[in-house]
């Protein structure tokens, strides 16, 4: 199994009911590069979270779609 290099810290990433909630949008925006480049971020007041498609499902930690 390859090991993926992450640019940022999963400790700054919350996850709350399978979405990942990012705290900068700049570390949201590199995740969403290398699992979802088609999709879009989203603010909430728990931070930064990467929608796949307009009325879509999220990503969580992991780059899975939940």
């Amino acid at each position: 199994m390859k090991k993926v290099q992450r640019d940022f810290a999963l400790k700054d990433v919350k996850e709350y009911k399978g979405i990942a909630y990012f705290e900068n949008r700049k570390d949201a925006e590199s995740h969403m590069k290398k699992f979802a480049p088609k999709g879009r971020i989203v603010e909430y007041e728990r931070g930064y979270a990467i929608q796949v498609r307009t009325s879509g499902p999220y990503l969580n930690k992991s780059g899975k779609i939940t």
